[in-house]
């Protein structure tokens, strides 16, 4: 029914507002939605993920293919189907990530009759508690992936895959991982990341001669073994936000590496003869610990890209880090008591990042700072200054004309121009 429009100033009706029984009817849909409604639509729309699961099962029969995609299509369970059809016995690859799977004890009790089943991807499911001992007798995999679950411990025949390449465990809950994993010959990639392991499997290193890429970070470890340097072939190693307090010389060994993340610990020195041998590294993090300085064997590492320094009580930087000359990125914010860049980096001209803030000692740039003709950020904002007077950085006025080669390339942030030297019989 039509409304009535209220009378305006001059008394006379404005315009009628129609509103319909159907408009009022779609309002109160969109404004006020059923919660049986938004079930029933959940379900439709996993009734039809189930629908397309099924279709591709009878694809991998028709085709002859070896790879079966059943990821995110809101499955509680593996469908009979795989246990049952003899086609999926081909299967080399097999993806049920992001689904709502509970029991891993059902996932590979129906998925053991795949004898060349190679790829497994588990990733992002609901699997808890001890991972089912019936996962080991799947012993053609490679590549397996149990990512974002509630895993608390692996099977302890976890040698059993001698087979496997890559083992990605990430975000679970794991406290250790079984000794016998020393029979993974063939490991390249082992990501621990985010559990709660507080050790390395110390005899299982030395047979480890493969492994390129070891990701432990976000656990509380609390020591690096000295077998780590049977590590021979490793490119990779992130030990971040752990409990280290120190890195052990034998890590000289690992001479391949090309990153090595030792961030958020409590190290308070790193062994010269890492930075010696480990010539090949090209990113360095090291922020949040306690260091105080940097060897000058910093300088051999010629590759080096990223150096992270931030959140320590770094005071300098050796001279011969003039050697690194492909690094682009710097980063020392945080370290209040850092007070001086060494000249010799003016020969870095690759520099494209320096990211100093809250450092509070940094009184100025040295004047070679206007070879850095790459730089695109320069952030010297100091925060909150420990002393009065000493919270603004001096950079050399070049660097502020429009005649330096950097001019409109670089942002500046926070640093203020040196005062012009006066010249002689001038006041």
């Amino acid at each position: 029914m039509p409304k009535k429009g209220k009378k305006g100033k001059g008394g006379a009706d404005a315009d009628a507002i129609v509103t319909t029984r159907a408009m009022l009817v779609e309002r109160e849909r969109c404004m006020c939605p059923r919660l049986g409604d938004a079930i029933e639509r959940r379900e439709r729309a996993n009734e039809i993920k189930r629908e397309c699961v099924q279709a591709r099962i009878k694809k991998v029969g028709e085709f002859k293919r070896d790879y079966l995609d059943m990821s995110a299509s809101g499955l509680g369970f593996v469908p009979d189907e795989v246990p049952r059809s003899p086609s999926l016995t081909r299967l080399v690859r097999v993806d049920l990530s992001r689904n709502q799977l509970f029991s891993s004890d059902h996932v590979f009790q129906s998925l053991e009759h795949i004898t060349s089943l190679k790829i497994l991807n588990l990733a992002h499911n609901f699997l808890n508690g001890p991972l089912t001992g019936r996962a080991t007798d799947v012993t053609s995999l490679e590549e397996l992936y149990l990512d974002h679950n509630q895993l608390t411990a692996l099977p302890s025949d976890i040698g059993n895959w001698t087979s496997i390449r890559t083992l990605s465990v990430s975000k679970n809950e794991l406290t250790e991982v079984p000794s016998s994993c020393s029979a993974w010959k063939q490991i390249e990639t082992l990501n621990l990341r985010y559990n709660k392991l507080t050790a390395l499997p110390t005899g299982a290193l030395t047979e480890w001669a493969s492994c390129k890429h070891l990701y432990a970070g976000a656990n509380a470890i609390t020591e690096v073994p000295e077998t780590i340097s049977s590590l021979t072939a490793l490119e990779m190693l992130d030990l971040r936000k752990n409990q280290l307090e120190r890195i052990p010389a034998q890590l000289s060994s690992c001479t391949k590496l090309k990153l090595l993340n030792l961030g958020d610990n409590k190290i308070g020195d790193i062994p010269a003869d890492i930075l010696a041998k480990c010539v090949e590294l090209e990113e360095l993090h090291l922020y949040k610990n306690k260091l105080e300085a940097i060897p000058d064997e910093i300088g051999n590492c010629i590759k080096l890209k990223n150096l992270t320094l931030s959140s320590n009580n770094v005071k300098t930087l050796p001279e011969t880090i003039s050697q690194c000359l492909s690094l682009e990125e710097l980063y020392i914010t945080n370290n209040p008591k850092f007070s001086a860049v060494p000249a010799s980096m003016g020969d870095l001209v690759n520099l494209k990042e320096i990211e100093a803030r809250k450092c509070a000692g940094l009184k100025s740039l040295p004047a070679t700072a206007i070879n850095w003709i790459n730089m695109k950020e320069l952030d010297l904002r100091c925060g909150k200054p420990l002393y009065k007077g000493k919270e603004k950085c001096k950079v050399p006025p070049e660097m502020l004309e429009e005649t330096w080669e950097g001019f409109g390339k670089c942002i500046i942030r926070g640093g203020v121009q040196k005062k012009a030297k006066a010249k002689k019989g001038k006041k």
